[in-house]
């Protein structure tokens, strides 16, 4: 979608239209062409809730059709019990993550090191979350999201376990910036699919 709107403008501009302002323009078009699918997605055949709906296009709505079949992977997951525990955990991770981003704590350069994980706990959630990745990425590469997201799902007793036993944010900087680095694996596989932490979950 994204390419089409940059194309027309440049059509446009071929044409000897005048178009006084390129990037006032396609913010223009592109935040429309958002409205309208936060509209359409909605109502019916759909019938998404405004959360499913905000969650999906908040990670890139560019592949239209890619972006229905995420929010319609989150509305058919939902009513499940576990969806609500992995939402409230999917959150708290991004919390941790967005204030370590504001603090400075962690840099674009980081990398996770699989010996630095000392506790149990995190090193339950990194081979659980290994195991499951690759199946996860075979789902989103059939842009099977429904599949996916069951996957991910699958981790709710070891993200659980792991907030239960381990501190994130510690003296030690190095064992911190490791373990906000599992958090960023973990979340960036989820946000191929949507930012669930949009969701309003009862637990909020």
């Amino acid at each position: 979608l994204f390419e089409l709107i940059e194309k027309t403008i440049r059509i446009l501009k071929e044409s000897g239209i005048e178009v006084t302002n390129t990037g006032e323009l396609l913010d223009k078009v592109w935040k429309f062409f958002k409205e309208r699918m936060e509209y359409i997605f909605g109502y019916e055949p759909y019938k998404l809730a405004y959360d499913e709906i905000a969650s999906a296009l908040d990670v890139g709505y560019s592949e239209v059709y890619n972006t229905l079949k995420r929010a319609q992977a989150l509305h058919e997951l939902r009513p499940l019990p576990d969806f609500e525990p992995i939402a409230a955990g999917f959150k708290r991770a991004n919390n941790i993550l967005k204030q370590a981003r504001d603090k400075k704590l962690l840099g674009e350069g980081e990398k996770l090191d699989e010996g630095r994980l000392v506790e149990e706990a995190e090193r339950q959630l990194y081979r659980k979350f290994i195991e499951i990745k690759a199946e996860a990425e075979q789902y989103l590469g059939k842009g099977n999201y429904t599949e996916a997201l069951r996957r991910l799902g699958s981790l709710r007793p070891d993200i659980e376990h792991f907030f239960d036993k381990v501190r994130v944010v510690v003296e030690d900087r190095q064992l911190m910036t490791n373990r906000l680095m599992l958090l960023k694996e973990i979340a960036g596989l989820f946000l191929r699919i949507a930012d669930i932490s949009k969701l309003v979950i009862s637990s909020s």
